[in-house]
This record gives C-alpha cells, structure tokens and sequence, in this order.
C-alpha cells in the first residue's frame, strides 16, 4: 500500500449512519462523550451528510 492507502486503513470506525447505513470513520466525528461510563459521539455521515449519533 502506498502512504495515503495507510492512512485510510488506519482510520478507526466508529460506527454505522442510522439513516443510511453508510460506516462513519474517526475523521467525521463532531464531538464524542462520556455518559455513565458509556462513550457517545455524534459525526457527520461522509454519505448523507447529516449528523447523527453513530450505532
């Protein structure tokens, strides 16, 4: 793999858009929090561009 296709291999998903279906990597997430010891994020799905809290 050249650098760039590293770079995208390494990128850690965080989960799946619930409105589309399309995987929401590291890079998109908004804000990401702690609530009763459970990590929650919202990110902006690179597919349909919302925000949304990924599953």
């Amino acid at each position: 793999m050249d650098d760039e296709g590293d770079r995208l291999a390494a990128r850690r998903s965080v989960g799946d858009c619930p409105r589309c279906g399309a995987t929401i990597d590291e890079t998109a997430v908004i804000i990401e929090y702690e609530v009763s010891d459970r990590k929650t994020a919202y990110a902006e799905c690179p597919a349909c561009e919302d925000v949304v809290s990924p599953r």
